[in-house]
């Protein structure tokens, strides 16, 4: 009776869903109660996914398009890190009249928890197919679940929380290598089309374990199926290259955008870290290592597995020299887990940055598709799957095979070790993981912080520009990713129906982007963005009171009509006419400033280096090593701006690139050394020439100031700079240059 219960599939499958609910729901039983209410996140990344999802099921016509934020132009719904599958269910069925979209917060958070649920389920059938018993399998796969790394993408990247993923794809893998089929295949297929819709990234995360399989089946084709590999080739791009490009040509053909990054920041910054991943960084018995990593690159496979992978090093190297190194691969008696433990080993060594880090970076320039990476950090995903089944697969190998108590006493330990890593992992994260927005939830507007929705017509309106503004996601200008109104402005945004023309979303379109920056930049060159605007229907502006306000913001409130307060929010209506009010307005004041300075006195001292002599009248030089273009000594203390022109506004890496301000005293010796970026540092732009503008503190009369520029994610290029100019900070240098009059460093445009 008892051995058949301990080989009992079925029962032992539903032992895990059952065991792993009341387990979830005793953690997060807050969340499932109210789940419609609470959200995991309490801003970043989380908060924009929840409010992109709403949006679009409420707002957009289009099941492909999203046009909440990035007015006017709004984006495909592949670049925003909604939900894409799930939420598009919820849209049909609410325009079939099934309309459940005033639960769709509910119906994600619940289908986030479950996933781990699934994961459970997935990993005992795992252990089941490797042979270990019922009991021991449940419990494999309860530690597993809770002490996987994706808990942390709870908290920010719901589409990479989703736990299933991995266990689902490792058995279908192992069920494949027991018996090949077309349905296993197809069934694979469908599964990668459908991960890829939640993140591309998982054909990535997911590829790197299937690559190093099939390599491996290739090669021992005829040894195991008895069977050339070539007819193992229809199953192979069934599996993941054909619905890979599907998804790709499918995602592209909704994709109005051809000027998005090549490569996105953070391939570096986010790789993991040995200790991240072996070490328990942060927990109670870890409180002597002092090491801290960022959350992003955590990926602790637990002390167990961790001495066990050591032990497993050690063993391979003795095999290696008495047997040699064909006998030493075999790390198991499981030939698939074996292989399975080379793909999770590459993919460590690839979330480590390696071969990158072997002072190969030159190679992301040949990387293609792995630049678009933002965080090979996630490499550790597949790892920690793959490593924690080994570890709990072999101890129980040892377990069975050895009578010697101490043994059975030492495995029994860690296997309740193993039970206390997970609690760890998972302890803080219910309360860590509860939010509620009372202004979100307030469905009927009936606090006082919503009254103002219901006091006008927000259809007269046409778009939400927040302040201060926010623009993040075209990875070559970030701005504000911290304003006090992001929330506010999703929040606003949901309540009007009123899309944001900030943006919040991934790899935006560069030209897009410096169209809507231009409103936030110093009048100069006119509004193109205004050409895509109703020329009739105002703007919704708001801010937060007492937010610091760049100037030419506070230029745009003060062009706008008041409208209503909402606790701390300022609400105001702007004409997309006092637009161009302001830009002839400044152009105007310009000129009559210019008029008058050179009509007075001397003005003050400057330093101005136009590269005349050069042939092409600038500055032109290479961009992968640090280079010097303007150097100059100053007759006084005090403060100054250096400005400058740069060609390459609208290139795609070029505003990354380095600026550098060294000061040294008049014996020239440098005291000072200090680092921004020409994205950071720009006040406007005239076509893909841009300002760079900075303000530095000089010592001592006879300091000398010095700039340098480095750019080293281009793979090749010109920088072009024109008319370096220093002057005293409160300075105003009038000059002329081939004709043109110039008012500190910019030119005069009079509007006729």
């Amino acid at each position: 009776m008892l051995n058949s219960i301990a080989h009992n599939k079925k029962l032992g499958a539903v032992l895990t869903v059952v065991i792993a609910s009341l387990l979830i729901f005793v953690f997060f039983n807050r969340h499932i109660l109210e789940a419609n209410q609470v959200s995991f996140a309490s801003g970043g990344d989380g908060l924009k996914s929840t409010f992109g999802t709403l949006y679009h099921i409420q707002y957009d016509s289009s099941y492909w398009h999203f046009q909440g934020m990035n007015y006017p132009y709004g984006e495909s719904v592949f670049f925003t890190g909604n939900q894409t599958f799930l939420t598009n269910i919820i849209k049909f069925c609410k325009e079939l009249g099934i309309d459940y979209s005033d639960k769709t917060v509910g119906i994600l958070n619940i289908w986030l928890l479950f996933s781990f649920v699934i994961c459970s389920l997935f990993l005992f059938l795992i252990f089941y197919e490797l042979g270990l018993p019922v009991w021991y399998s449940i419990l494999g796969s309860l530690i597993i679940t809770f002490l996987t790394p994706q808990w942390d993408r709870l908290g920010g990247h719901y589409n990479l929380g989703y736990a299933y993923v991995f266990p689902i794809a490792i058995y279908l893998m192992m069920r494949f290598y027991r018996k090949p089929a077309y349905g296993l295949s197809i069934l694979f297929g469908l599964f990668i089309f459908i991960i890829a819709g939640k993140h591309v990234y998982y054909i990535a995360l997911v590829g790197i374990l299937w690559v190093v399989y099939c390599v491996w089946l290739i090669v021992n084709s005829k040894t195991i199926y008895a069977r050339n590999w070539i007819n193992l080739l229809p199953h192979f791009i069934i599996q993941l290259i054909l619905p890979s490009l599907i998804f790709i040509i499918f995602s592209s053909s909704h994709d109005m955008a051809s000027d998005r990054t090549a490569y996105p920041w953070g391939f570096f910054p986010s790789t993991t870290r040995w200790e991240s991943v072996f070490l328990p960084l942060g927990l109670p018995y870890g409180r002597f290592i002092h090491i801290k990593g960022g959350a992003k690159t955590v990926g602790y496979v637990g002390l167990v597995s961790a001495l066990i992978l050591i032990l497993t090093i050690v063993l391979f190297i003795r095999r290696w020299i008495k047997h040699g190194y064909g006998n030493a691969l075999k790390i198991s008696d499981q030939t698939f887990l074996n292989v399975l433990f080379l793909g999770g080993l590459i993919a460590l060594l690839i979330s480590l940055g390696y071969p990158f880090y072997l002072g190969m970076e030159k190679l992301l320039n040949y990387a293609g598709p792995l630049r678009q990476f933002r965080a090979i950090g996630r490499f550790v995903f597949p790892f920690f799957y793959v490593m924690n089944i080994y570890s709990l697969y072999i101890l129980w190998k040892w377990l069975i095979g050895n009578q010697k108590r101490w043994i059975t006493l030492i495995i029994f330990i860690a296997l309740l070790w193993s039970c206390y890593d997970a609690w760890l992992n998972i302890r803080n994260k219910p309360d860590n993981y509860y939010n509620r927005f009372e202004v979100l939830n307030d469905t009927e507007n009936l606090l006082p912080e919503n009254q103002w929705i219901h006091k006008h017509d927000w259809s007269e309106y046409q778009a939400i520009m927040p302040l201060p503004y926010y623009h993040i996601g075209s990875e070559n200008y970030w701005v504000n990713g911290n304003s006090p109104i992001i929330l506010d402005s999703y929040f606003a945004s949901l309540k009007t129906g009123l899309p944001l023309n900030s943006v919040m979303l991934s790899r935006t379109s560069i030209d897009q982007t410096l169209a809507n920056l231009d409103l936030f930049y110093e009048p100069y060159d006119g509004y193109s963005v205004l050409e895509r605007y109703h020329p009739e229907k105002p703007v919704l502006l708001m801010y937060r009171e007492n937010s610091r306000l760049s100037p030419p913001e506070q230029n745009l409130v003060n062009h706008s009509i008041p409208l209503e307060s909402g606790g701390e929010m300022k609400y105001y209506k702007l004409y997309p006419d006092s637009l161009q009010a302001i830009q002839n307005q400044n152009a105007l004041k310009t000129q009559g400033i210019a008029d008058s300075i050179t009509n007075a006195a001397a003005m003050d001292w400057y330093c101005l280096e136009s590269y005349a002599s050069n042939p092409d009248g600038r500055y032109s030089g290479k961009m992968k090593k640090e280079i010097d273009f303007f150097s100059c000594v100053v007759p006084d203390s005090g403060t100054y701006t250096v400005s400058f022109w740069y060609n390459g506004a609208g290139r795609d890496l070029w505003p990354r690139t380095n600026l550098f301000i060294s000061r040294f005293d008049s014996a020239d010796h440098r005291y000072s050394y200090m680092q921004t970026d020409f994205f950071r540092e720009t006040v406007l732009r005239e076509g893909d020439w841009a300002l760079v503008e900075y303000t530095v503190d000089l010592q001592n009369p006879g300091d000398r100031i010095m700039l340098s520029y480095l750019n080293k994610v281009v793979a090749g290029g010109t920088m072009e700079i024109d008319r370096v100019l220093l002057k005293p900070a409160s300075g105003i240098i009038v000059e002329k240059d081939e004709g043109n009059l110039w008012i500190n460093n910019r030119s005069v445009h009079v509007p006729n």
